[in-house]
Parts: structure tokens; C-alpha cells; sequence
């Protein structure tokens, strides 16, 4: 009887023990219960019963040691251990799973300790700097960048977060011999049991062709925003040298050259009379009213509608324009034809003391602002080409916006189809061990697996909120007004009662345009950020007004305020905020405007109107 109830034991037991030791134990039983029958026809010492009971017996103390002493002195953690060396493997291949997802990341991922020393990267980093060791333990500062830093980043949020134990993030600036990188950096708190800091996880992704393209849009924006107003000095303008002098104030904010001047053609009288002139030198255009024209080829070229570009004047000048300048020291000009249906009419000249100073992209805004002086005494050309222009640049600033939703888009997909989902299986293999354990198992490896359970779905609560921030769902499920009324919701609950964040939407139906509503959101979005860190508002209110036609976004808090357009009001974060803001409503079409004074708050207004 207790044999047999031993060998119940065992059969109840057997996901505890090693398959080879249970069956060995049970064999063993087997044996003994067989032996102890063979005894029972014992009839002499020598009868068969009795001697085929004592091999059963030998054959069962054959399988005891076998599963306890044999397997106890060569697997003893195997033996005594079975169900916690089974959950070593499977953390074991948990974690080698996970080292393959970071392997094979597209972003970089760099382990750094509370010394700022590179503990381990990933291949991706490995690829952008493959002249870190981390066996050396390099520090961090002085190995990323080429040539290295001597002291810690200004922006570093790895520093940050080792002073406070949350994520920081940066946009960095790293020298790379003789170009500069730009990374997007996630710094997260990396902490033991006991909540102490041991390191932070670097998340790398290099945006560096992302901020040139930035860049170029931001320098394309300001030089349109440029000529729009010369557009409008141009229409304001009543007579000739007002124009003029309108035309090369503006063209000398985009071109550091040392003078300008627009110059007429009396083709009658073969002399040239200047309109316009724009120096920092005495030069003989102030003291005489023409200049003789001498020069036939230099006439044709201008003719022809060629710009005419000299990187160093000769000695002695072909003609008095040249040999005026020389007198002046300016060496090298830049002469741009004024054509009116086809016929030249004067020029646009450009001079620099400096052996050829100007560059292609000079000629290029030359000449777009020669256009609209030729065509002041006839003018619609110039608005023909700034319309186009601003067409062409909406439709850059449209497509850059879908390009960055559509990686945002991926982004979360990728997270949620990769990262989510390993984590959930990794969280459920975790409960799936905590239950199987017998009930005398160690404490601590319950309480362990409570923890690991936990960080899991920490981090995978982490993961969905990274993806409601690249793409939030209910701007597709719901619509913009729902998506403005999560995103008040969200920053009030971020920011706890020390902000108030009121959001009134008018329920409209979507634009046909899908661009417009994710701009709308994400202006509003950059509103609210702008009002919370820069202007230190408690209440900010965002209100969605929809009519037939047009859609108007309204974003007020009670803040500091600024003066708009003043830099130093401003400051530098708030202005790229406010320069963004602008070139998202611009690329749907959209009128943005600031109704803002230092004390008063601030108010963002921008209208859209619905195809």
C-alpha cells in the first residue's frame, strides 16, 4: 500500500522532476511492489520465487541510484531544482529573443552606467560608431563624438535621468569629423529590485537627413516669407524708385553682399541711369545721374536674358559700369536683365569686394527678385511665379507632413506587432510559471517572478502609450474633435491639478483632406506644449469651431505671453514651436495668426477652409 501510494505521488508530481528520474523512481517501485509479491510464494531459500524477488529488489535499488545518487551527484540543481532550472531556460530564451528584437532594431540602443560609461550597444550603434569598445567602457561623451566632448552634452537626457529616474529625450547635435549628426535620444531609467539606479537604455535614431530636410524647409519658409513681403512692398509702392528701393532692402536680407543697385537703360541716348542704389561705400552711381554704355557684348548678353556673373573685374574695364565698380574696389558683380514682354529694360547688379563671391543659389534669388522690379512698370509676372512658388512649396510642406505620419504610422505598427506582442507572450509565460509552482517552492521566486511580471506590464503600458503618441488612434477611429478631447485629457492627467486643460469641439465631419486634421491636431498639440513649458499656464482652453466651409482651431491659456515676432520675446524653443506651427497650417492652406502680449497670455488662431 504505501508503495502504490508512493508511486501515486510521483505520477501526481511528475511535472516537478526530470522525465528520466520520475520514470527511474517508478520503475524502481514497480520493482519493489513485484519483489514483495515474489516473496509472498516464498516456499525455500533456493526456489525461484524467492530468488526472483531478491533480483527485483536488486533491480529496484539499481534504478534509486540511478535517479538520486547517480543524477544527485552529476545534475544536483537538475535534480533538486527541476521546475526552477525549467524557468532558467525559458528566461533564458525570453531574454535571447529579446537581444535578437534589439539586435535587429532599426534604432540604436546603448547601455550606459551611472559613470556615463558605455556598457554595451547594439549593431545599429556599432554601425554609426564603430570605434567604440565597449570592453574598455568608453565614456560616453568623448566616444560619440568626433572630435570627443570634454565635458558632458548640454542637452545629454541620460544625465537628466540619472539626477531623477524619468525618461528624458533630446534632439542632439554630434560632431562627426566634418559633418554633425543629428540623433533623437530616449534616455530610460534602468533600476534593480530595490529602485536603485544601475544604469539607463539609450534609444538612438538618426533624424539627420530628417532635420537637413527641416532645415531646408525653414530656410525655403523664411526666404518665401521674405518675398512675400517684398510682394507686398512691391504692390504698395506707387512710383519707380520706391520699388527700387523697396526691392533691394529685402534682396539684402537674403544676400551678405557689400552693395546693390538697379540701374535703367536709356537705349535711346545709350546711357545708364541708376534707380536705386544700396552700399555701405561711395561709389560714382551717388554723384552722376548716367554712365555711358560702351560695352556691346555685355548689352546683348543682358539682351539675350542672360545673367551675367564677373568674378573679378578686369584692368582696364570694358565698359563704365565695370571701371566704376573697379574704382570703388568691388571686384566681383553680378548683373541680372529687367525684361518686359521680352524687352530689356534695365538691370539688377549685385557687388562684392571679394574675388567671386557669389554663389549659385545667389543668382537664383537675384533673379527672383528682378522679376517682380521688371514687371513693377509691369508687374504680373512676379505674382504668377510667387503663386507657383507658394504652391510648390505647400505641396513640399504637404508632403514632408505625410511622410512623417506615415513614419509615425509605421512606427506604431511595427511596436505593436513586434515589441507588444513578445512582451504579452513574455508576460504570459511569466504567469503561466508563477502557477505552476508547487506550493513549498522558495518565496523569493514567487516574489521574483511578481516583479518580472510587473516590469513587463510597465513597460508594455510604456509601448502603448509611445504608440498613442506617434499616431493616436482615435484621430482615426473618432475624429478630430474626439482626438482633441483625449489630448486635453491626457496632458491634464499628465500634469496633474496644477493645470487645467478645457477643450469645447464642435462635432464635424471629417475634411476631405486627411492631412488637415492630423495638422490641426498636432498644431493644437505643439499649442498646448508651447503654453505649458514656455508660457507657464495654469488654464489653457482649446476650442474646434466647424462651419460649412471652414474649420477654426482657437488655443488660449493664461500665461506669460510674448510679443510675437520679437525674438528675445520669444525665445529660441518657443520660436522653432511657433515657425512649425506655421509651416503645418501653410502646408493645408491654412491662416495662422498670434494674438499675444507680455502678462496677457496668448491666443493661436488658425483657419481652414474645407474643400
Amino acid at each position: 500500500t504505501v508503495l502504490l501510494a508512493a508511486l501515486l505521488f510521483f505520477v501526481k508530481q511528475r511535472l516537478a522532476l526530470d522525465p528520466k528520474v520520475l520514470r527511474q523512481l517508478c520503475l524502481a517501485i514497480v520493482c519493489s511492489i513485484a519483489a514483495e509479491l515474489a516473496f509472498t510464494l516464498y516456499i525455500g531459500v533456493y526456489d525461484l520465487a524467492n530468488q526472483t524477488g531478491h533480483l527485483l529488489k536488486l533491480a529496484s535499488f539499481s534504478f534509486v541510484y540511478l535517479a538520486i545518487v547517480r543524477k544527485g551527484f552529476t545534475e544536483p540543481k537538475e535534480l533538486l531544482f527541476h521546475e526552477l532550472s525549467q524557468s532558467e531556460k525559458a528566461l533564458r530564451l525570453s531574454e535571447q529573443k529579446f537581444r535578437s528584437l534589439v539586435d535587429n532594431l532599426g534604432a540604436g540602443v546603448a547601455l550606459i552606467s551611472p559613470a556615463m560609461e558605455i556598457l554595451s550597444v547594439n549593431p545599429q550603434m556599432r554601425k554609426w560608431f564603430p570605434n567604440i569598445d565597449p570592453a574598455r567602457k568608453p565614456i560616453c561623451y568623448k566616444a560619440f563624438n568626433d572630435p570627443p566632448r570634454q565635458g558632458i552634452c548640454s542637452y545629454c537626457p541620460t544625465r537628466q535621468t540619472l539626477q531623477d529616474g524619468l525618461v528624458h529625450e533630446a534632439i542632439t547635435a554630434t560632431p562627426a569629423g566634418a559633418e554633425t549628426r543629428h540623433f533623437h535620444v530616449v534616455a530610460t531609467p534602468l533600476k534593480d529590485e530595490a529602485g536603485q539606479m544601475i544604469g539607463v537604455i539609450e534609444s538612438v535614431d538618426d533624424i539627420t537627413e530628417f532635420k537637413r530636410a527641416e532645415q531646408k524647409l525653414a530656410q525655403y519658409a523664411e526666404r518665401m516669407a521674405i518675398l512675400q513681403v517684398l510682394d507686398q512692398d512691391i504692390l504698395a509702392a506707387r512710383e519707380p524708385k520706391a520699388l527700387a528701393r523697396a526691392a533691394l532692402a529685402h534682396l539684402r536680407k537674403m544676400i551678405p553682399c557689400d552693395g546693390c543697385c538697379i540701374l535703367l537703360f536709356d537705349h535711346e541716348h545709350r546711357v545708364t541711369v541708376p534707380l536705386a542704389l544700396l552700399a555701405e561705400f561711395d561709389c560714382p552711381f551717388k554723384q552722376d545721374d548716367t554712365l555711358a554704355f560702351q560695352c556691346e557684348t555685355f548689352l546683348a548678353k543682358l539682351k539675350a536674358g542672360e545673367t551675367i556673373t564677373v568674378g573679378e573685374v578686369t584692368h582696364p574695364a570694358p565698359c563704365a559700369v565695370q571701371e566704376a565698380l573697379r574704382a570703388a574696389g568691388l571686384l566681383s558683380f553680378v548683373a541680372v536683365p529687367l525684361m518686359e514682354k521680352e524687352t530689356l529694360i534695365g538691370m539688377l547688379g549685385l557687388f562684392a569686394r571679394s574675388a567671386d563671391f557669389f554663389r549659385p543659389e545667389h543668382l537664383e534669388l537675384a533673379k527672383e527678385v528682378a522679376a517682380p522690379v521688371a514687371i513693377a512698370l509691369g508687374w504680373a509676372r512676379l505674382m504668377e511665379t510667387l503663386a507657383r512658388q507658394r504652391r510648390q512649396f505647400q505641396d513640399l510642406a504637404s508632403r514632408l507632413a505625410t511622410a512623417e505620419q506615415n513614419l509615425r504610422r509605421g512606427l506604431a505598427r511595427e511596436l505593436h506587432d513586434t515589441v507588444g506582442q513578445e512582451l504579452s507572450a513574455l508576460g504570459l509565460q511569466l504567469s503561466i510559471v508563477r502557477h505552476v509552482l508547487p506550493p513549498d517552492s522558495d518565496p523569493m521566486l514567487d516574489q521574483r517572478l511578481e516583479t518580472a511580471t510587473g516590469i513587463v506590464e510597465q513597460t508594455i503600458e510604456q509601448v502603448r502609450t509611445i504608440m498613442s503618441d506617434l499616431r493616436p488612434p482615435v484621430l482615426d477611429d473618432c475624429g478630430l474633435a474626439a482626438a482633441l478631447r483625449w489630448e486635453g485629457e491626457r496632458v491634464t492627467e499628465y500634469y496633474g491639478p496644477a493645470l487645467v486643460v478645457r477643450v469645447t469641439a464642435d462635432e464635424s465631419p471629417p475634411p476631405r483632406r486627411p492631412d488637415q486634421e492630423i495638422a490641426l491636431f498636432r498644431i493644437a498639440q505643439e499649442a498646448i506644449m508651447n503654453a505649458v513649458k514656455h508660457a507657464k499656464a495654469a488654464t489653457i482652453a482649446v476650442r474646434l469651431q466647424a462651419e460649412a466651409d471652414r474649420l477654426t482651431l482657437l488655443v488660449t491659456d493664461d500665461g506669460q505671453g510674448f510679443t510675437p515676432g520679437r525674438p528675445e520675446s520669444e525665445g529660441s524653443r518657443q520660436r522653432l514651436g511657433l515657425i512649425s506651427m506655421r509651416e503645418r497650417a501653410m502646408a493645408i492652406g491654412g491662416r495662422l495668426s498670434i494674438d499675444s502680449k507680455p502678462g496677457r497670455g496668448a491666443t493661436i488662431r488658425v483657419e481652414v477652409d474645407i474643400p
